[in-house]
């Protein structure tokens, strides 16, 4: 499950706009911190994984985090046991597709 169709779902909707309060720009200034890099997919990767990790520490306080925390875990499993097997099979396949 992408991160992207994981937002969509109408439960995690509700805890993050409760969870993160949405800043409210007034007027169109020039930005203060423009951009460093024009790698932005690598960039917005790392911010995926930053809010992966950050949704596992408030996981605790909510039951809709955890299929996709169990999703994740369950693919870091099966890609540890192909790196250290080399054995393609269905759970490869399965795991990757979840993290689309």
């Amino acid at each position: 499950m992408s991160l992207k169709s994981f937002l969509k779902n109408k439960d995690v909707k509700d805890v993050f706009e409760q969870e993160f309060k949405k800043p409210r720009f007034k007027s169109q200034t020039e930005l203060l911190a423009p951009p460093l890099t024009n790698h932005y997919g690598l960039v917005g990767t790392a911010f995926d994984y930053l809010l992966c990790f950050y949704i596992k520490t408030i996981s605790h306080n909510y039951t809709i985090c955890s299929k996709f925390l169990n999703e994740i875990q369950y693919a870091k499993d099966v890609y540890n046991r192909y790196i250290n097997t080399g054995m393609m099979n269905r759970d490869v396949f399965k795991a990757v597709l979840l993290l689309v």
